[in-house]
């Protein structure tokens, strides 16, 4: 299907993958599938530097709506994480880092659906005034299943974020990016 449709693009065609860390199919499947066609590959969303500072924005949004102070918020950031590479997980806590330097919460707990900590260890003990920031690109099976039965099984009484590539500010972000990347080739 995907080869199908590349077929059909122009020369100037950018992929910009919608995938939080620069995996196994950011680098392999994917140029592999392209062939030798000449597609400019982006960097994934979840390694883009300015991320951290634009959640932060959405963060704090969400924090004023609600009346909170973010240093006496928990965050949970649930991640994809991985059992066969580091990679994922690094770039999640990475994140989790950055977005410190950002923002001072009361606690950054980072759990993940394929490794340890799961999501619910992560959300445990997270008090009344929690949010949970969903570290994903898109809406999908994790997120629709498996992040609530983690944060169910966790009793999390907290607010849950859209994941980040759906916060408003990220979405102007990936808008930019692409705008750029087609206009310098």
């Amino acid at each position: 299907m995907l080869e199908a449709r590349l077929d059909e693009l122009p020369d100037d065609t950018v992929i910009y993958p919608l995938f939080m860390a620069k995996g196994w199919f950011v680098t392999r499947a994917l140029p592999k599938r392209l062939g030798d066609r000449n597609i400019q590959i982006l960097d994934p969303l979840g390694v883009d530097p300015e991320l951290p500072a634009l959640a932060a924005g959405a963060l704090l949004d969400a924090l004023s709506g609600k009346g909170w102070d973010a240093d006496k918020t928990d965050l949970v950031l649930a991640a994809h994480g991985s059992g066969r590479s580091r990679n994922p997980s690094a770039v999640a806590i990475e994140f989790s880092r950055e977005l410190a330097r950002c923002m001072t919460f009361q606690s950054i707990r980072v759990g993940f659906v394929e490794e340890a900590p799961s999501i619910a260890e992560a959300a445990t003990g997270a008090g009344d005034h929690s949010l949970c920031l969903p570290f994903f690109a898109c809406t999908g099976g994790h997120v629709l299943e498996d992040v609530p039965q983690e944060l169910e099984r966790a009793r999390f009484k907290g607010h849950v974020m859209p994941v980040v590539g759906d916060l408003p500010p990220i979405k102007h972000h990936i808008a930019e990016i692409l705008t750029r990347a087609i206009a310098l080739d």
